[in-house]
């Protein structure tokens, strides 16, 4: 319940992801954000706050923890659409998380790996 705790406070972080998905494109947009991440419910989730001034948006991702699987959903919403996203499921073995969902892309359905 407590795997994602060293987050907590406020950072400036470095943000990467790339220029065009699914085009086989190994060009990746670098951008810096500033989080803000805290503990809700008790310490059965956490929710951080995220702006990104040279993208001029902001996001949001709500973590929360399933006793009864032992897993976390991870959901994400930003101002550029104001939707709330499918989430990602899954946990850490060893140190590493790794979260799996569904998700669509430009209408077509695709499997989403967060590590």
């Amino acid at each position: 319940m407590h795997d994602f705790d060293f987050l907590f406070g406020s950072w400036d972080v470095a943000n990467r992801r790339l220029s065009e998905l699914f085009t086989g494109s190994t060009t990746w947009d670098e951008f810096p954000g500033h989080a803000v991440i805290r503990p809700v419910l008790g310490g059965m989730g956490n929710i951080n706050e995220i702006h990104f001034p040279t993208k001029d948006f902001r996001g949001v991702t709500l973590r929360l923890y399933d006793p009864s699987s032992g897993q976390w959903k991870l959901h994400w919403a930003d101002t550029t659409t104001g939707a709330l996203l499918p989430p990602v499921t899954g946990g850490f073995t060893d140190g590493r998380g790794d979260f799996h969902g569904d998700d669509t892309h430009e209408g077509r359905p695709v499997r989403v790996h967060f590590v």
